[in-house]
């Protein structure tokens, strides 16, 4: 009896020249460096397309987030470039899901937190966790505009914290110089 031979499986790989998380520098785990972002996507109803693109600078805890019509990659890396070009960006974090396939386009060092490990970049995840306040599970987002994104970013951007001894989000990130003025970040956040 003839045995059949196997053809060797080719390996996919979903995200290419993926970096862990566990790489990430020290400046960015320990809040002691402006530039060090997050990035995440918040999906919305089942089986509709779209959702938000957000990212927060983890010093500062400033907050981005524009609409996406897809989970097509190019199509997240266009909308995050464009919401953190205006500011300092040294690396960024992102999960494992496919849209952030085109990490590389970004020009900056780029890291992925471990599968099924959200918690490794609990920044963002909490963030998101706020935007769900004004955008509840189930939300189809073919029917919210970027300006009633922008109002609930600017809400959380405004929202005085412990953590950064009692300033803004806003507050610390003019302060650092991470953008001009307040009145800079309301322009750039209501595009």
């Amino acid at each position: 009896k003839a045995v059949k031979k196997r053809k060797p499986r080719t390996e996919r790989v979903l995200i290419p020249n993926r970096i862990s998380i566990a790489k990430r520098p020290r400046g960015a785990n320990n809040h002691t460096r402006y530039g060090h972002w997050e990035a995440d996507t918040v999906v919305g109803r089942k089986n509709t397309p779209g959702g938000m693109k957000t990212a927060i600078e983890r010093k500062t805890k400033l907050l981005v987030a524009e609409k996406v019509e897809s989970m097509r990659p190019g199509e997240h890396s266009l909308v995050l470039e464009n919401l953190i070009s205006p500011f300092k960006v040294v690396s960024i974090t992102f999960d494992n899901g496919i849209e952030n396939r085109a990490h590389e386009d970004h020009g900056v060092p780029t890291f992925f937190s471990d599968p099924y490990s959200s918690w490794q970049k609990g920044m963002i995840e909490n963030a998101n966790k706020m935007l769900r306040r004004y955008f509840p599970k189930g939300t189809d987002f073919r029917e919210i505009t970027q300006r009633e994104i922008d109002h609930a970013v600017e809400l959380i951007n405004a929202k005085p914290r412990k953590i950064l001894g009692y300033c803004s989000a806003r507050e610390a990130a003019e302060k650092a110089g991470i953008i001009k003025s307040i009145k800079s970040v309301s322009v750039l956040i209501q595009g």
